[in-house]
């Protein structure tokens, strides 16, 4: 069937619009996307709308190939006809009970030939589902209900992955299991001689626990809560109140997490209190959770390694946005543009204003704002109960003094409402919540924002926050959770947790600081599905262990403080809680045992079952003395290992003599006459692009890692791939000379370098040969341009060379690490992958513009 290239062409040109804030027909079809502002994000949302509209796998780098409109709709009618598997065959005695399981989890029935969205599962749902099933199935992608959207294609997957028997006894097992939250009943809360937990003794220590909503009832309580956040709390609203409905105070009364409780799952949201008790106080939250048998998880902004004695890890989850100077704010320049556009397109709508308004000083004001709301929760997959609660409130004319709400009108009519929120410590406010419906006019939330931050800037006040942003990732950890990582990109790549929220904010060109998700590292974690679950529906009444009387309370004020336990010692007078449910089939434990090296060895098959059974059928939680094929760890920073602490300790001695980037002295395999170190290759490559002399052209290149291609992208550069050699040789990552050099022709002098990746960690490891990149040098040469190595992996390249190319068979493993490096003009290097330590990066070169360039960075 013929594909229409217009009508593909006028989709495109209507979602490049839509997210630069612009009208179809103020773009021309030829244009290239960088000049109309579309950035490495704008790229990645186009080709997830793009990808979604024609159900088709694009790619964003394919926007830098494609780089127009024109372009990019021959491109795409290129692939319209590409064939459509068949429907998977149903697979006896998996059907049933999967659906089942769907229909126990959701809490509706299913059409078993429509997929799980026409069915109206939310993506929480299937979250949810997907959680259900992991307490039998074991660790599975987080996109499984998208990836095998029906029911017979995910039990024809379960069958085809697990065998059709074993997943049909897993089904089962997990159907009488219930769903995710497993056991139901209530938790019964009894002191150390199976009797009610008594109320607290006045002089006892240890941590207090209050549910903050009761605070009325306790004024002491409240008062000392007050008095933390005066001094420390930071971003903390609406909807955090209801997202961590408890409080955790520390055993010193000087710090506080907010926290919330799902099952077996303990979350602490937010944290109010000094730096120095940060540590102190997630130490007390871990031995709380290991008391009781819970997985604590915490949010913060530093990736704190270890609270105490226990290990952590320390996942890049998100980041606080920030305006940390409101009087600088203006529309005004480049990088306001889209910002720009937005707010007066919104102007020219109609005659628009936004005002304060105090809520409950007008009914019929009261009612448009909570239809308003109703509006906008209509449009929602999934609505947090917190809403509700606000909405009540507001119906009701009640908005605490700290909050204040601002109105959006159109020809009078409400087109969104806006809570800001004072922050306790510091003078400035919070975005706290924004309502705004459907069929509001582009560019309105924006228009209201700005208006709103020219208010608070006539007022004096200082900085504006937009809170956190969930789902993006900053800034590199050295103690990151691969499988937390793992399962944020699979979200990502479904548009689950993804990064629109951050897009948005980002359009005011806030200061952005990473979010870590922080769990033990020495024992099964939290699921990031489950911290997600979490934070977007929590159970605002959840109960915890070691609360006096019942937890909802009894409106007697007592029934709702935790409270001074002391934990020290054996006192049979202590109130210490122990949690008792009825007995319920359980998994092994899965604690994560140290990943230090022992010598190895590998036990027979029954042995190697019984290790795998005890590891709750988790590889990832085995030591790495049993394993004996490791295709995971790709990383030194993954592994506690001797060897890599004290080269790390080496290297800090080194620092510390030498003071500066600028003394670092390059060792002799490294033949570059000027050396930086970075903190990360990321880093490195960042520097490099931002910081190359001369225009910002096209790169030619082999198929670069993605954080390179969003460097290169965000320093305007634009990416031109070039073949490889016919398979064959050993060496499949070999460049072919013929392409590049037709690759460069075609660029002409447009080209700003050659970058070359040795063994390429997005394309399957393939090693490139010394011949190979000579030639690819002598390339580059007769077109004038420089040649770049990401030499992140080039001892294991050059392991490759001297075992298998020629010239080079049995040559000492740095020779061949030198030669291939002496090819290149410059280099970047992540040094956690072969050069034996957790963290750092190097950029080197030979070009004196671009050292000149690197030294002002220094």
């Amino acid at each position: 069937m013929a594909v229409d290239t217009a009508a593909v062409a006028r989709e495109i040109a209507e979602q490049v619009a839509d997210i630069l804030g612009m009208e179809p027909g103020e773009l021309s079809p030829r244009q290239p996307f960088g000049e109309l502002g579309l950035d490495s994000i704008f790229r990645m949302d186009l080709a997830r709308r793009l990808g979604a509209a024609f159900s088709v796998e694009l790619q964003a780098a394919e926007l830098y190939e494609h780089d127009s409109v024109e372009l990019l709709a021959a491109h795409l009618a290129d692939g319209a006809d590409a064939a459509v598997a068949p429907r998977p065959a149903a697979e006896d005695g998996i059907e049933e009970p999967l659906a089942g399981l769907v229909e126990l989890v959701t809490g509706r029935p299913l059409d078993r030939q429509a997929t799980f969205t026409d069915n109206g599962l939310t993506s929480f749902d299937m979250l949810r589902t997907v959680g259900a099933l992991e307490r039998r199935f074991g660790s599975l992608r987080k996109t499984l209900l998208f990836d095998h959207p029906t029911v017979p294609g995910l039990a024809a997957h379960l069958a085809e992955s697990y065998g059709a028997e074993r997943a049909a006894r897993l089904l089962a097992e997990a159907l009488a299991l219930g769903g995710p939250g497993g056991d139901t009943r209530p938790v019964v809360l009894t002191g150390q001689g199976g009797e009610p937990v008594p109320e607290a003794r006045s002089g006892a220590t240890g941590p207090l626990i209050v549910r903050k909503r009761r605070l009325g009832e306790l004024p002491e309580v409240a008062e000392l809560l007050a008095g933390i956040d005066r001094r420390h709390a930071k971003e903390g609203g609406l909807a955090g109140r209801d997202i961590a409905p408890l409080a955790f105070v520390g055993t010193t009364r000087r710090a506080y997490f907010n926290f919330s409780r799902r099952d077996e799952h303990l979350f602490a949201w937010s944290y109010a209190g000094g730096e120095e008790d940060f540590a102190p106080l997630a130490e007390e939250w871990l031995a709380y959770a290991a008391r009781h048998g819970l997985r604590p998880s915490f949010l913060s902004l530093i990736p704190l390694a270890r609270a105490g004695g226990a290990p952590l890890t320390a996942t890049p989850f998100g980041a606080v946005q920030r305006l940390e100077d409101l009087a600088s704010f203006t529309l005004s320049g480049g990088r306001m543009s889209r910002l720009r556009n937005l707010v007066a397109r919104f102007e020219r709508s109609g005659r628009v204003s936004t005002e304060e308004y105090e809520v409950g000083s007008d009914p019929a004001t009261d009612r448009e704002i909570t239809g308003m709301i109703d509006r906008w929760s209509d449009q929602k997959q999934m609505v947090n109960p917190y809403v509700a609660v606000v909405r009540d409130e507001l119906e009701r004319g009640r908005l605490a003094d700290r909050h204040r709400m601002f109105l959006t009108r159109v020809n009078g009519e409400p087109v969104s409402a806006v809570i800001v929120t004072k922050i306790p410590s510091e003078p400035g406010y919070l975005l706290d919540l924004e309502f705004y419906p459907a069929d509001a006019p582009r560019g309105g939330l924006e228009y209201a924002i700005v208006e709103i931050l020219r208010r608070l800037r006539e007022e004096g006040v200082e900085l504006f926050s937009f809170g956190a942003s969930f789902g993006v990732k900053l800034a590199d950890s050295p103690n990151a959770a691969p499988e937390v990582e793992q399962g944020l990109a699979e979200l990502r790549s479904v548009g689950v947790f993804g990064e629109g929220n951050f897009r948005f904010k980002n359009k005011f060109r806030p200061v952005n600081q990473p979010i870590y998700l922080c769990q033990p590292a020495d024992r099964a974690p939290t699921p990031v599905a489950e911290v997600i679950l979490m934070i977007a529906d929590p159970d605002i009444e959840a109960d915890v262990p070691e609360m006096g009387g019942h937890g909802k309370g009894n409106g007697k004020g007592n029934g709702d403080v935790i409270g001074n336990h002391n934990h020290t010692g054996t006192d049979s007078g202590s109130a210490t809680a122990t949690v008792t449910a009825a007995p319920r089939p359980t998994l092994p434990a899965r604690s994560l045992p140290s990943r230090s090296v022992v010598p190895a060895v590998t036990p027979g098959e029954p042995a190697r079952a019984a290790r795998l059974a005890e590891a709750g059928y988790n590889p990832l939680a085995l030591r790495a003395s049993e394993v004996e094929f490791d295709l995971v760890t790709d990383s030194w920073a993954e592994l506690d290992d001797p060897q890599v602490l004290a080269r790390d300790r080496r290297l800090q001695e080194l620092i510390e003599r030498d003071q500066a980037p600028a003394d670092f002295a390059p060792p002799g395999w490294l033949p570059f006459p000027y050396a930086l170190p970075t903190a990360s290759g990321r880093a490195a490559e960042a520097l490099l692009c931002r910081s190359w002399p001369g225009p910002r052209g096209t790169v030619v290149h082999n198929g670069l890692f993605p954080s390179w291609t969003l460097s290169l992208a965000d320093a305007g550069f634009t990416l031109l791939p070039t073949p490889r050699v016919p398979q064959g040789t050993a060496f499949v990552g070999d460049l072919d000379p013929e392409g590049l050099r037709a690759r460069l022709a075609e660029a002409g002098e447009n080209v700003s370098f050659v970058a070359v990746e040795l063994s390429g960690n997005a394309d399957g490891g393939h090693p490139v040969s010394v011949a190979n990149l000579r030639a690819v040098r002598a390339a580059a040469d007769a077109h004038g341009v420089p040649l770049v190595l990401d030499a992140t992996r080039i001892v294991e390249n050059a392991a490759f060379v001297v075992a298998h190319e020629d010239a080079w068979r049995g040559a000492d493993l740095w020779k061949a690490v030198e030669a291939l490096l002496a090819t290149a003009s410059a280099a970047t290097l992540s040094l956690s992958k072969d050069f034996g330590v957790a963290s750092g990066g190097l950029l080197a070169t030979a070009l004196p513009a671009l050292a000149d360039r690197l030294r002002e960075h220094v």
